[in-house]
């Protein structure tokens, strides 16, 4: 990204790909980030119904983690939800 070292005090990413090295090359030191993301197994049953493979099988909380701790960012709050879908069409 097009920006000097460590400009932004937050960053905000939902459900996009980022690069966690960047990420911290962007932090103002005590800086944020904050992520949306939705594991790489969602929907993996219903993908199986429709004969597909998962896209990102490999976008999970535990890789994501490793790659954000091995950029040298502290994780102080990373929580898994698994919820319910309903199709009402």
């Amino acid at each position: 990204m097009p920006f000097a070292e460590n400009p932004f005090p937050l960053l905000i990413n939902r459900h996009e790909a980022y690069n966690a090295f960047e990420i911290d090359r962007l932090l103002k030191t005590g800086g944020r980030f904050l992520t949306q993301q939705v594991d790489g197994q969602s929907m993996a049953d219903l993908a199986f119904v429709c004969g597909r493979e998962p896209t990102h099988p490999q976008a999970t909380l535990a890789i994501s983690g490793k790659e954000v701790e091995q950029a040298g960012l502290i994780i102080e709050l990373a929580e898994e939800s698994v919820g319910n879908m309903r199709f009402t069409d």
